[in-house]
């Protein structure tokens, strides 16, 4: 039991704060400075508000109270659980009450206190309409080392070969940054190297909200449209660093957009907050959503989200890639991403394998040449394969973690939160799927490659985007998107400003897709056009009818206008699709880039499915040679000049039939190039021209009633066919491209 001594000072302190409150003719006393504000009743305090264990006496006309760099208001009937902790004493009354973290210890005379010191908190302006909070994705916040911006200087990207100066970006091994007095900039608007690249990432989203009467003027005072800025290299899991010897909770990215929504949503008509989320952005409001038992906000925008993950994210992690960027070094990113939690956060999900299917695959040739082995990875084996490969586990299991607690959000949580909610989801764009690892005959890695293709919207595959996060009427679908621009991207910008406004305005034609009319016609989202695939040395350039130009730019990357195309280059190949199913039309020219063979393959897209390959095997080539491609839904006509200038010299025909004449055709090229040597030239040239002659009295009585079975002719036929092939396979008579082109034409002139 205290002692009449030690109540004193509490008592004389409690008189004088209540006598300066009821002076005010207040209930309660308003302490406040310029960055904190805590308000305590002093009639009757909560009941944890002082704690006898630890007596720390002031005279009895003084206080201590503490400068926060946070403003906050504080609710004391009941006070948040975690707002009094006795391990972090900062604001002291004679026996002791913990109410906030304190940079600073002032002395207050509670007899003279000053007269700044007990102010009443300024009047809140309200805005004249919801305002809008507009969360970006990966990559799409500026950060910078001091002055100089660091993320995204594109001057720099473009002259700087290895752009090893983005090295600051890195995290360590315990997923905290190498350099910890990065600041962030601005969301990025636009960004533009003339004549190369023209990115719009939220510049036009801007524009299509202030010609529906909001503001988006920083500076205004009446601003309605608001960013979102944030370290994206922190993802949706990562943890930002805290000071040691603190219990400070852990803060995330969520953590950051409640505080933003909640300033807003303070100075808001409704109280609440209209959001689009694009990409990453979405998790992160995801996490927020799930985590707030009343999140403020009215309507929620889905864009473009990873919700399952991106097997690009992989395709980084272990190999590399640009993300889009024009001019960034693959390897680069690779380098700064290894501990980076955002890329972590992107990989494909457990619930992405049930959703679409394994993203990486081990690929190991058999004995039999040209015949090889895919072991397609399920999730566990993937895990595995990644911490083979030294990726970061804590990393790893962070990501886990949070996909395993918010990958089954569903439109009916957000409902249940009443907040209106919509997806948007790209899709007709070729979108990275698989990873191949290339193994030797003894297990060991032997290359990478990355040519598969599928349906979404060129980063993120339609089956991760296209969650329920909505219900059918406010899903909808953007064909030939590409992510990186979608929130500006011509269609989307005014459907996400109609939806937001509740304005009437008007969508071009074919741009957004409703999901009624997806479940009518499917082939509304699905890939339809031609896959180009080169082994060098050969560039290709492309321009569609609206001047729209795919190339590899020398010494910067590849360069890729066309809306739903892909453009790939690794090494010495190089990956292109075209979309076909709205009456395009390209020009293909294509340019030796050095002397011996090159080998071309196309294969249509219909429905999302690859088909037939047509292959243009070891064409010479040098320095001089200039050709035309023209791709056609029955044909594909290779045409070449080998000089450079003049009349075409060859021409060479591939349809989905290939015939033992045109197989026969190449098979004398090959010789004639010194491809296929002696005995085995004579040998198969005569097995070949064997099942030529047996396929001719197939074709002259395939038709009769009588004479020769001709299912007994494309038997014997086929077991030519197949004996040649083992031939191939077991005999080392070419060179490898070689022999599998000749066994992958012979496999498609089999009878059926």
């Amino acid at each position: 039991m205290k002692s009449g001594f030690e109540i004193i000072p509490f008592l004389f302190i409690a008189m004088c704060l209540c006598a300066y409150s009821f002076a005010q003719e207040l209930p309660e006393i308003v302490i406040e400075d310029a960055d904190a504000t805590t308000t305590i009743n002093l009639v009757a305090p909560p009941s944890d508000l002082f704690d006898a264990s630890e007596v720390d006496l002031r005279l009895p006309n003084e206080a201590v109270i503490c400068r926060a760099d946070e403003k906050m208001t504080i609710d004391l009937a009941p006070p948040p659980d975690d707002l009094f902790d006795a391990s972090e004493v900062d604001l002291r009354l004679p026996n002791e009450a913990a109410v906030c973290r304190a940079d600073e210890v002032v002395v207050i005379d509670l007899i003279a206190p000053p007269e700044e010191f007990f102010d009443p908190a300024p009047e809140v302006k309200i805005l004249s309409r919801t305002p809008v909070l507009f969360v970006p994705g990966l990559l799409s916040t500026e950060i910078r080392n001091n002055e100089d911006l660091l993320w995204l200087d594109l001057e720099k990207v473009f002259w700087s070969t290895p752009d090893d100066f983005l090295d600051d970006l890195s995290f360590q091994n315990d997923l905290t940054p190498y350099n910890d007095a990065l600041s962030l900039g601005q969301v990025i608007k636009t960004k533009i190297i003339p004549f190369y690249w023209d990115y719009d990432y939220s510049q036009g989203l801007m524009d299509e909200f202030a010609g529906q009467g909001y503001d988006v003027n920083e500076d205004s005072g009446e601003q309605t449209f608001y960013t979102f800025p944030y370290d994206w290299r922190y993802g949706a899991s990562g943890v930002y660093p805290k000071p040691e010897n603190t219990s400070q909770r852990d803060i995330t990215n969520s953590d950051l957009l409640a505080e933003r929504i909640g300033q807003l949503a303070a100075i808001s008509p409704m109280g609440k907050v209209d959001v689009i989320a694009h990409s990453l952005g979405g998790l992160i409001v995801k996490k927020y959503v799930a985590q707030i038992s009343e999140p403020k906000i009215n309507k929620l925008v889905f864009v473009g989200v990873p919700n399952l993950g991106a097997p690009l994210a992989g395709r980084a992690l272990i190999h590399g890639t640009d993300f889009g960027v024009f001019g960034l070094n693959p390897q680069e990113l690779k380098k700064i991403s290894q501990n980076m939690p955002a890329a972590y956060d992107l990989l494909p999900s457990q619930a992405y394998f049930s959703a679409k299917g394994a993203w990486l695959s081990k690929v190991k040739p058999t004995t039999v040449f040209g015949i090889n082995q895919t072991n397609e990875q399920d999730y566990v084996q993937t895990r595995i394969y990644l911490a083979g490969v030294g990726l970061n586990g804590a990393a790893t299991q962070n990501a886990i973690d949070f996909h395993s607690e918010f990958d089954a959000m569903l439109a009916e949580d957000f409902l249940a939160k009443e907040i209106d909610s919509y997806n948007i989801v790209g899709c007709k764009s070729a979108t990275f799927s698989n990873l191949q690892d290339w193994v030797n005959p003894d297990g060991t890695h032997n290359h990478y490659d990355f040519f598969d293709i599928a349906n979404g919207d060129d980063t993120v595959p339609f089956e991760s985007a296209n969650r329920r996060l909505a219900s059918d009427a406010n899903t909808l679908y953007a064909p030939a998107v590409k992510h990186g621009q979608m929130p500006s991207f011509d269609g989307i910008r005014q459907k996400i400003v109609g939806i937001i406004s509740g304005n009437n305005i008007a969508v071009p034609n074919g741009k957004i897709v409703a999901r009624v009319q997806l479940l009518a016609d499917n082939n509304l989202c699905r890939l339809w056009g031609t896959a180009i695939k080169i082994e060098s040395p050969l560039a290709i350039k492309i321009t569609d009818q609206f001047g729209n130009i795919i190339e590899d730019v020398a010494g910067i990357g590849p360069k890729n206008e066309i809306p739903g195309a892909a453009f790939e280059i690794d090494g010495a190949k190089k990956f292109v699709y075209l979309p076909q199913d709205t009456g395009e039309q390209y020009q293909i020219d294509l340019q030796g880039t050095g002397d011996g063979l090159f080998t071309l393959t196309t294969q249509a897209v219909k429905n999302d499915i690859l088909q037939t390959p047509r292959v243009f095997g070891n064409i010479p080539v040098g320095f001089e040679t200039r050709g035309i491609l023209e791709i056609g839904d029955q044909e594909t006509i290779l045409k070449i000049n080998a000089g450079g200038n003049g009349p075409i010299d060859q021409t060479f025909s591939q349809d989905d039939n290939l015939s033992v004449d045109e197989l026969t055709e190449d098979f004398d090229r090959y010789v004639d190039q010194g491809l296929i040597k002696k005995p085995q030239s004579k040998i198969w040239g005569g097995a070949l021209r064997s099942i030529k002659s047996l396929l001719a009295v197939w074709q002259k009585n395939k038709n009769k009633e009588s004479g020769k079975s001709s299912l007994a002719l494309a038997r014997a036929a086929n077991e030519r066919i197949d004996s040649l092939i083992a031939q191939i396979g077991e005999v080392q008579g070419a060179d490898a491209k070689t022999s599998r082109l000749l066994i992958n034409s012979l496999e498609r002139l089999k009878l059926k």
